[in-house]
C-alpha cells in the first residue's frame, strides 16, 4: 500500500498520523470538510428511518472564509512536519442525501437531473449549496498554492456517487441524488475547472476479469463514459469484487491530464 484515502484532525494528533503514515513510506490522499458557521442549521440524524444518511449542516452554509482559516492552520502544520500529500479532496459524495444534508429527508426517493437544478425546488436549493462548494474550493486552493510542500499536490474534487441520468435508485428509500453528469456539469459551468486538477468518482466495480473484452463489457453498464479514460477503467477491471472496495477516480475526461501537462493516475484505496 503506498497510498491511503483519509482524513486526518487539525491537531497534534492528525499531524503524528501523517508523520507515521509517512515512516512507513505511504501518503495520504487528504480528505477534508468545509467549516460551518455555529448557527448553521443541522439536519439531525434519524438511525431509525435514515441509518445511513449522516447528520450535518447543509452545504449552502459552508463558510468560505472560516474554511480558509481551518486549511491554513492544517498546511502549516503539514508544512513544519515535512508531509507532502498524495492529494486533496474537498468532501465527499456531494450529490446525494447521505452526505450532503442539503437534502431534505425524507424526499420522494429519485434522482435529480441537471435541468432539476435550474427548476425544481428541490433542485435549486442542492444547486445553492454546490455554488457554496466553489466558493469553499476557491479558499483552499488559496491555501493550497501558497503552502510550501503542498502547493502542487492535486486539487481533487468531492468523490461522487454514480447515480445515473434517469436511473432509479438502488433502494425503495426516500433519499434523493443528484445525477453524476448532472454535477458534473453543473460544478464545471460554475468555475470548478479553474480550480481543481481532477474530479473524484466513486463507483463499484462489477467484474474481475481484467483486459478490453471487460472494459467493453463494463462501459456500457455505467455512467462514467464521459469522465473516464481507459486506463482507468481497466484499473476498474482488475479489481476483485472480493475486496469490497471503492475506487476513487481522478478525471477530466478523455484523455485526462493533470498539472505540468502530465497523466495523473487513479487513486485506488479499499475502504472495508
Amino acid at each position: 500500500m503506498h497510498v491511503i484515502r483519509c482524513g486526518i484532525s487539525n491537531d497534534e494528533k492528525g499531524i503524528d498520523y501523517a508523520k507515521r503514515a509517512k515512516a512507513k513510506g505511504i501518503r495520504i490522499l487528504l480528505g477534508v470538510g468545509a467549516e460551518y458557521s455555529p448557527n448553521a442549521p443541522t439536519r439531525p440524524y434519524q438511525p431509525d428511518k435514515f441509518p445511513a444518511m449522516w447528520s450535518g449542516h447543509p452545504l449552502s452554509y459552508a463558510d468560505p472564509e472560516l474554511s480558509k482559516v481551518f486549511y491554513q492552520k492544517l498546511f502549516d502544520a503539514l508544512d513544519a512536519s515535512g508531509i507532502v500529500l498524495a492529494g486533496i479532496e474537498l468532501g465527499n459524495e456531494i450529490n446525494w442525501a447521505a452526505f450532503n444534508p442539503e437534502f431534505p429527508l425524507p424526499r420522494e426517493g429519485k434522482i435529480l437531473s441537471l435541468t432539476d437544478l435550474s427548476h425544481d425546488p428541490e433542485g435549486k436549493q442542492i444547486a445553492k449549496g454546490l455554488l457554496q462548494y466553489v466558493k469553499v474550493m476557491t479558499a483552499l486552493k488559496e491555501v493550497r498554492d501558497h503552502s510550501q510542500l503542498n502547493r502542487n499536490t492535486p486539487l481533487i474534487s468531492a468523490g461522487m456517487a454514480t447515480a445515473p441520468d434517469g436511473g432509479k435508485l438502488y433502494n425503495n428509500k426516500r433519499e434523493d441524488m443528484v445525477s453524476l453528469s448532472a454535477t458534473m456539469t453543473f460544478l464545471r459551468a460554475n468555475g470548478l475547472d479553474a480550480l481543481v486538477d481532477g474530479y473524484g468518482i466513486h463507483t463499484y466495480p462489477s467484474s474481475d476479469h481484467p483486459g478490453d473484452p471487460v472494459v467493453a463489457a463494463i462501459l456500457p453498464r455505467t455512467p462514467l463514459v464521459r469522465y473516464l479514460c481507459r486506463r482507468c477503467v481497466r484499473i476498474l477491471a482488475r479489481l476483485p469484487r472480493s475486496i469490497g472496495c471503492r475506487p476513487s477516480l481522478i478525471s477530466r475526461g478523455t484523455p485526462i491530464r493533470g498539472r505540468n501537462n502530465q497523466m495523473p493516475t487513479a487513486s485506488i484505496v479499499a475502504e472495508n
